[in-house]
């Protein structure tokens, strides 16, 4: 669908741009990646990880995008205290909301709701010391 330019205009036409975004920021390396995948079989969307966790909710829950954020970020410590590289695989969220039949395939039903998937595996590199960050400005308030 990004690459209908007729599509794309008549959608930002209607207040709906996020295909023209898309179309604009990421259908260039999406399709370099596909083609990628498909001439040389480069797996740059999991990068060749042995597994995935899919997190999401059933309807009902009572704050389940906190619920979601939280049990992903403390998958993501637990990975990395076993040794696992972890990584979030955004455009695979995207997929699982955009295509049902994808979603069914893999055994979620169509009432869950999908927030994040996460790549684990053994990664290929180590690094001998973590990355510099800025210093942390702490505020005391009293009152």
């Amino acid at each position: 669908m990004a690459e209908k330019r007729f599509l794309r205009a008549a959608l930002k036409m209607m207040g709906k741009g996020e295909l023209d975004t898309y179309h604009r920021e990421y259908y260039p390396l999406v399709k370099k990646v596909l083609e990628e995948w498909e001439v040389s079989g480069k797996d740059r969307l999991f990068h060749g990880a042995t597994a995935a966790i899919i997190v999401g909710f059933k309807p009902g829950a009572s704050c389940p995008t906190e619920d979601v954020l939280l049990a992903t970020q403390n998958i993501l410590l637990a990975a990395h205290s076993m040794g696992l590289g972890s990584r979030l695989v955004g455009f695979a969220v995207s997929t699982l909301k955009e295509s049902p039949a994808i979603k069914r395939s893999i055994g979620i039903p169509d009432d869950e709701t999908v927030y994040s998937v996460i790549a684990l595996g053994y990664p290929d590199e180590s690094y001998e010391a973590v990355a510099g960050r800025k210093k942390a400005e702490t505020r005391y308030f009293e009152g």
